[in-house]
């Protein structure tokens, strides 16, 4: 059996541990590559994995934020005055 190319945004949020509403949003704001098809939104599966893993040339291993900055903020992960 071929692996899917596509998926809905209902089978996206189930992978990605989100919402519907918030993986629809991630799209439409362009944060997460997507097709309208109709009224259907279809998200590639290589947009999940470039969304998941968003550093050019990366491998997968890094982390999306700081692991330090988490740990030291109280999981914010946000630092700065």
């Amino acid at each position: 059996m071929e692996a899917k190319l596509a998926c809905s945004a209902k089978e996206a949020a189930e992978m990605l541990g989100l919402s519907e509403w918030k993986v629809r949003e991630l799209c439409y704001t362009k944060q997460l590559r997507s097709l309208k098809v109709g009224q259907r939104l279809i998200i590639p599966m290589a947009a999940l994995h470039e969304f998941l893993n968003p550093y050019p040339g990366g491998n997968g291993d890094e982390p999306r934020w700081d692991q330090e900055s988490v740990r030291s903020t109280g999981g914010s992960g946000v630092t700065g005055p």
